[in-house]
């Protein structure tokens, strides 16, 4: 069973709602400052050691590795695919891969760094444009960048339309079930600009993306956009901390797990122009549909999953 945690930014709509539509500040966690109190393994936001650095990743022991390619032509070894085949029929194992013609709709801080401690996502679409949600389900992907990937990539912009060269796999470690795209040092790859095209998002529900298997099995990393939801702001730490959405004109009875607006992609990772122990109601809000999972507990145990929705800048959160 999914484990939602406690909302830093905003509770959940059962909560924020009272008699009359009323809404109430967010409860603070006791990490209430953007950054989690763990340091996440998996999952749509950069793992980070106890200090906040970024981290690479464990599995990748420190083994000779070929050059880093270019993804000028295909590099050798790649096996062609698309992002659908990849759904159809996910590899077990990390194996190299050559996804031609994707399209980029979001970055972590709008791009990756040209550090090589840093880490870095991407998320990859097949197609500019589709006819709804179910249209677009399992025609987008992750690719995560391990240290010291993320400097190969730091060209790369939402809109590019790119050829990639990555190690494919399902991961399903520590309580996770999902297709991903990695690079690491002992797994490189690369991305090469060939277009442009800016990716449309597909109207969603709160509904529809609330459980992780809505991501890890339905629809993947889509490009959505949610219409008249609102979020409460609580007393602090407002620039970094995600924020729990709701539909202010309906009680929701919790038949979904919460969906929270994080500024992952964002610039700086951070909100801009927000006040705290304010009600933001958005007659839009874009962004890729993710989860966030905490690091795995001392104790062996499977973290939480959280449900997530990044804008790639403010424009993406129309009020």
């Amino acid at each position: 069973m999914t484990t939602i945690r406690s909302l830093p930014f905003a509770l959940a709509a059962s909560l924020l709602l009272g008699c009359g539509g009323s809404s109430a500040t967010g409860v603070a966690t006791p990490d209430d400052t953007g950054v989690d109190a763990t340091a996440p393994d998996q999952g749509a936001e950069a793992p980070r050691d106890d200090t906040g650095a970024e981290v690479n990743d464990a599995s990748d022991a420190p083994d000779a590795a070929p050059d880093w390619p270019t993804c000028d032509s295909k590099p050798l070894g790649a096996a062609p695919t698309t992002i659908a085949d990849l759904w159809a029929n996910p590899p077990s194992t990390p194996s190299s891969s050559w996804i031609p013609g994707a399209y980029v709709t979001a970055i972590s801080g709008a791009g990756c760094s040209s550090s090589a401690t840093a880490a870095c996502q991407i998320f990859l679409a097949d197609a500019t444009s589709y006819a709804d949600l179910n249209d677009a389900a399992r025609r987008a992907i992750r690719l995560m960048l391990w240290p010291p990937a993320s400097p190969h990539f730091a060209g790369v912009q939402v809109g590019d339309q790119v050829d990639v060269a990555a190690f494919a796999y399902r991961d399903t470690a520590k309580g996770a079930n999902e297709l991903l795209l990695d690079v690491s040092d002992t797994r490189r790859g690369c991305a090469r600009k060939v277009g442009s095209g800016a990716v449309s998002p597909v109207a969603a529900t709160l509904s529809d993306l609330g459980s992780a298997t809505a991501y890890e099995v339905t629809y993947g990393p889509v490009l959505v956009q949610l219409s008249a939801v609102s979020a409460t702001t609580d007393s602090k730490s407002v620039s970094k901390t995600t924020g729990g959405l709701f539909y202010p004109a309906s009680f929701d009875a919790g038949s979904s797990e919460p969906v929270s607006v994080s500024p992952y992609c964002l610039s700086g990772g951070t909100f801009t122009a927000y006040q705290p122990n304010t009600r933001y109601d958005f007659v839009t809000l874009t962004g890729v549909f993710g989860v966030f999972r905490p690091q795995a507990p001392a104790d062996g145990g499977v973290p939480p999953t959280y449900l997530e929705i990044y804008p790639r800048t403010m424009a993406d959160l129309v009020r």
